[in-house]
């Protein structure tokens, strides 16, 4: 038998005797109960449990500790140090379990788990045989131990069996996997262009909203530096006593007005465009992310092939159809609160041209 079992059985030995020792007491109070439900549930973890390194590599290295511990134990005077420090040594020890049995649980399923958990029980099956061996050809035969080393043996290669059928079946369903995705290969494909193109045009929204800010910046520089030239170099008392002279003064304020309005309603504009760019990316990429997730959702492939399809069709139902997006772009006129009424104002100046 290899370390890990052994350090894990001698781990498995020495809690159950600290929790009969506990039991047998005659001082025997709630702490010390839960102390021993603890020794036990600890005990009954590592035994059920094939493969938790870290948790008994931490315990083995308190192992001459907890041996101390436990001829303490049988005193008469049991100090409440003692119970701590082991109540201390359980609780860390669970801890460690509970981490590395977290870590192993989003792996626990994969393929490279499965795989590697055949080859350390084809290990195990191999050293169990081995020492089997052994111990049958000493001349005193412990009957006992190799009846346990059988069950032991036995149980193990069933356990193998499982992990076969398991990768077996893992391999199945990646085969199936792949052939689902070449089959929405056509669509991935075209998710990908949709995507660049909402992008570049994101980019090109992006880049009209600065240019926007940009010119409203050097806007309202050029006019304050013109108003501040003309005063500083027309008159020389301001404000001038006869208004007309104002007049140059005020000239620029509604042409900057007239530019101010037009840059921030082109702002505005590009801003909102840029919300549904980023709305429609996201619900792309969230469907696109939907359909890979199906693809592997179940280990029977048809199912997964149903629950794709039953998907599909659900995107296609909730896709807005044209008159969808006209009546959005009409709203959109209308909220806007700096919408400009182009077309009025071009049959306006087409009157005024008849005339």
């Amino acid at each position: 038998m290899n370390s890990y079992i052994k350090n894990r059985n001698r781990l498995v030995n020495l809690f159950d005797n600290c929790s009969k020792i506990i039991r047998n007491r005659n001082e025997y109070d709630k702490n010390q109960n839960q102390l021993a439900l603890k020794l036990s549930n600890l005990s009954l973890k590592l035994r059920e449990e094939e493969h938790c390194e870290d948790t008994v590599s931490w315990l083995y290295s308190r192992f001459e500790t907890i041996l101390d511990i436990q001829k303490r134990l049988k005193d008469k005077s049991l100090s409440t140090a003692t119970i701590e420090l082991l109540d201390k040594i359980v609780d860390e020890g669970e801890k460690v379990y509970k981490k590395e049995m977290s870590a192993r649980d989003s792996v626990r399923n994969s393929k490279e788990y499965l795989v590697l958990q055949k080859e350390n029980t084809e290990k195990e099956i191999s050293t169990l045989e081995s020492d089997l061996s052994v111990l049958k050809g000493k001349d005193k035969v412990d009957n006992r131990e190799i009846l346990q080393m059988t069950a032991r043996l036995s149980a193990l290669k069933s356990a193998l069996e499982i992990l076969n059928k398991k990768i077996a079946q893992k391999e199945n369903a990646e085969d199936e996997a792949k052939e689902l995705k070449k089959k929405l290969n056509p669509m991935s494909s075209n998710i990908g262009e949709m995507l660049q193109d909402l992008q570049s045009e994101k980019k090109r929204l992006v880049v009209m909203f600065n240019v926007y800010i940009a010119l409203i910046v050097v806007v309202v520089a050029v006019l304050i530096f013109w108003e501040t030239t003309l005063i500083n170099n027309l008159y020389a008392d301001f404000p001038p006593k006869n208004w007309a002279k104002c007049i140059i003064l005020y000239l620029p304020i509604p042409l900057s007005a007239g530019l101010l309005w037009a840059f921030i309603y082109q702002m505005n504009r590009a801003q909102r465009q840029l919300v549904r760019f980023a709305e429609r990316i996201h619900q792309i990429k969230y469907k696109d992310s939907l359909l890979q997730t199906s693809m592997e959702l179940y280990s029977d492939g048809r199912k997964n092939e149903e629950h794709v399809a039953q998907l599909i069709d659900n995107i296609m139902m909730h896709e807005p159809s044209d008159d969808e997006a006209k009546s959005l772009t009409e709203e959109e006129k209308e909220k806007s609160p700096l919408s400009i009424p182009f077309e009025n104002i071009i049959e306006l100046i087409k009157a005024f041209g008849h005339k």
